[in-house]
């Protein structure tokens, strides 16, 4: 009569049963992390973007800020300290862009070529976006 031992078998399968959940542990996070972020924002975790208009250190009030970006449009305008914020309903990468006609007379962007700001939410819950001011510089024509 052939006797076998189990033990071994039972030992490698009882390995092998560990190493999978360990693995299955450690990966499922980044599956989720691999989303293409057209998922809405967990309950409870809003996403927002937000920012300071300052110029010279002050704040600056008023100032109209347009946000854009995976099938969503919103506008935000700065408080007497020049902050301004805005929920957006899912991950992404959002478009800001300065409304320069809103910016009191004589301050301008210090690079006025630079309008629009990117807001990347792919990966965070909340990213701000800063436009530098000094003394307008256009040209009108």
């Amino acid at each position: 009569m052939i006797q076998l031992n189990i033990r071994p078998l039972r030992r490698t399968v009882l390995i092998l049963s560990s190493l999978a959940i360990l693995f299955s542990m450690l990966f499922a996070p980044l599956a989720a992390l691999a989303a293409d972020g057209d998922e809405p924002a967990e309950s409870g975790n809003a996403l927002i973007i937000k920012g300071k208009v300052k110029n010279e250190g002050v704040g600056v009030e008023n100032v109209r800020l347009v946000v854009t970006g995976n099938g969503f449009e919103g506008e935000a305008s700065t408080d007497p300290e020049g902050a301004w914020s805005l929920e957006v309903p899912k991950k992404g990468v959002y478009d800001v862009a300065i409304q320069l006609d809103s910016l009191p007379e004589g301050v301008g962007l210090r690079d006025p070529e630079v309008t629009v700001r990117q807001a990347d939410l792919t990966m965070v819950e909340s990213a701000s976006v800063l436009f530098p001011l000094g003394i307008d510089t256009r040209v009108e024509q």
